[in-house]
């Protein structure tokens, strides 16, 4: 079975960061690691429900949580490395999110430091932290490189970048699309790696990916349109036989 062929750049490939999970319906022909259902909460929903939660509501907050369980899920599929997911149950993991966001619910509806969903996603990683240092310790490797990119999601995003009419000798090999999106994004530099992580696998948007890397949304969009080539350009070498 042949390789899949990669497409030479060109500058109609859609390499804008979301600002809304509704924006950029173009990108939208690859999967994400997270499902519409769970990114497509509207911000107007979300502050509802909080306004709710200041007011003493808690079940306003439990529906918080529920809105969040399905991304927690799969942030935490793909931020726990195998080794870590062999130790440690990721339901327990968000279920330790849920109960020490009940607890210091208060202090960020004084001062919201982030979004809610950052937020939960800070208490998240704190745990995963907590949980590397008990169960793994120290490791050679840093563990944002350990983990194991998601299968569909990586198929997702190479969808974009592989030629979608190949010749009858160059069928999809779908492992093969996999391990060379996989291998490619595992070479890019970190913050090339870790923007297309947030925006591809986390579905994230532009002004939270901001917020996450220390940098303007403009500087995010920026920063994700010269990653998405790099990493299109790792692919085309790999297609490459001189490579």
């Amino acid at each position: 079975m042949g390789n899949p062929r990669i497409q030479p750049l060109d500058t109609s490939f859609p390499i804008v960061l979301r600002d809304d999970p509704a924006e950029n319906p173009s990108f939208d022909r690859g999967p994400r690691m997270v499902d519409q259902q769970s990114t497509g909460n509207s911000g107007e929903r979300i502050e509802a429900l909080l306004e709710q939660v200041r007011n003493g509501d808690r079940a306003a907050l439990n529906a918080l949580f529920e809105q969040h369980r399905g991304y927690l899920k799969n942030l935490l599929a793909l931020r726990m490395s195998p080794d870590l997911k062999r130790r440690v149950d990721a339901s327990d993991v968000v279920q330790e999110t849920h109960a020490e966001a009940f607890r210091r619910i208060d202090d960020y509806l004084r001062r919201p430091p982030v979004t809610f969903r950052l937020w939960l996603r800070r208490i998240a990683m704190d745990r995963v932290a907590a949980a590397y240092r008990r169960h793994v310790r120290a490791t050679r490797r840093s563990v944002a490189r350990e983990v194991e990119l998601p299968r569909d999601s990586s198929l997702g995003l190479g969808a974009l970048l592989v030629d979608r009419n190949p010749g009858p000798s160059e069928l999809f090999d779908r492992d093969e699309i996999v391990r060379r999106v996989r291998q490619s994004i595992d070479r890019l530099p970190d913050l090339d790696r870790e923007i297309i992580l947030l925006h591809n696998f986390e579905a994230l948007t532009s002004r939270e990916s901001a917020e996450l890397l220390g940098i303007t949304p403009d500087a995010a969009r920026q920063r994700y349109g010269r990653a998405i080539l790099r990493l299109r350009t790792l692919l085309i070498d790999q297609d490459d036989p001189r490579s």
